[in-house]
């Protein structure tokens, strides 16, 4: 699988991206020398939320190698990191690539929620954060 289907839909940064970027930089100068040399690389938006919520619920509670592992594997497994790649697999497909039985409940259930409409991802830019987070 390439490198761009592992890492999410890939487009220039949004406004809040850069923002977010120069804010951290101003507040810390090693931070900052850290956002400069990681920008384009592995500092990057995603800009696919059901990507970045995946990716997060993998890596809860697990150190960062132990997410990686899994991820990898469930890159390999997914015919895509989309919600409909996810709802395809089993729940036994989903805990042999290393998800506790709880993930594997969340990502069917975050699936589910993009499917059907519940989460729509394109409303969130008008909506504030509490709106968002209910």
């Amino acid at each position: 699988m390439s490198s761009k289907a592992m890492s999410g839909r890939e487009a220039d940064p949004a406004p809040y991206w850069r923002d977010a970027c120069q804010v951290l930089s101003d507040a810390d100068p090693v931070l900052g020398a850290l956002i400069e040399a990681a920008q384009g690389s592995v500092l990057r938006p995603r800009n696919d939320p059901f990507f970045s919520l995946a990716r997060s619920v993998v890596g809860q509670q697990i150190s960062v190698m132990a997410a990686e592992s899994v991820w990898r594997k469930l890159v390999a497994q997914c015919a895509a990191i989309t919600p409909q790649g996810f709802a395809e697999q089993s729940a036994e497909d989903l805990r042999a690539c290393g998800l506790s039985r709880q993930k594997v409940t969340y990502m069917h259930g975050l699936a589910a929620h993009f499917l059907d409409g519940g989460v729509n991802a394109d409303a969130w830019p008008d909506m504030d954060d509490e709106a968002i987070i209910k």
